[in-house]
């Protein structure tokens, strides 16, 4: 516990792991799996940027494993649209990081575009054949 001279008092904890002689904690902050259901990404652990176009989800289920004991943090996986970046964080036991990203597309606003392109092609022709008819 630490005391501020204004006499505010916070509490650190610190962590301490107890290495036996000549250990060391692993840097290894690699992915050995990178999985994306339904997608091909063709992983491999030096690659660290993918992209992909999804269909019509908001979020992907994502599998990863780590080689040895790092651990693995999620990011941006939720309310996928067009532009949505997810970030993926091994944490290596010494602490070091390694950054997968994986890019997002999506088609939905162009479904979007194209539907509404199609009504209005549609009620151009219907507007045409009206007045084609009204003035035979």
């Amino acid at each position: 516990m630490v005391t501020a001279e204004a006499g505010t008092k916070k509490i650190y904890n610190i962590k301490v792991n107890r290495l036996q002689e000549n250990e060391k904690l692993s840097n290894n902050n690699y992915l050995s799996i990178l999985e994306i259901d339904g997608y091909d990404i063709n992983f491999n652990k030096e690659t660290l940027e993918y992209t992909i176009s999804i269909k019509d989800e908001d979020s992907l289920k994502i599998t990863t494993k780590t080689e040895g004991n790092a651990k693995v943090s999620i990011e941006g996986n939720n309310d996928l649209k067009n532009g949505s970046i997810i970030k993926i964080t091994v944490t290596a036991e010494d602490d070091t990081t390694r950054n997968y990203i994986i890019n997002i597309k999506s088609n939905r606003n162009n479904i979007l575009i194209i539907t509404l392109l199609g009504i209005v092609l549609i009620s151009v022709i219907v507007v045409v054949m009206f007045v084609f008819k009204k003035n035979k």
